[in-house]
């Protein structure tokens, strides 16, 4: 992850979005992929990252992985 550039790029989008808004108080992104293994690779490397420097939850949802989520006292199951 340290010299994945590809999640450099989408972490600097993820920051400059949730402090430059362009709807004001509009800090919620969501990011898609086709592949269940990249969605928790990007939800490990993203989630702890985006609580602690933007005070931003963020939430895995996948068909087969379960929910896996930042946000205290939410149900993992749908």
């Amino acid at each position: 992850a340290a010299r994945d550039a590809k999640l450099a790029k989408l972490r600097d989008m993820i920051e400059q979005k949730c402090r430059q808004p362009i709807n004001a108080g509009n800090r919620k992104i969501i990011v898609f992929t086709a592949f269940s293994d990249t969605a928790q690779y990007l939800y490990a490397n993203l989630a702890s990252w985006a609580k602690a420097n933007l005070g931003v939850d963020a939430a895995l949802v996948t068909g087969s992985a379960g929910i896996q989520t930042t946000l205290p006292g939410l149900r993992k199951s749908m």
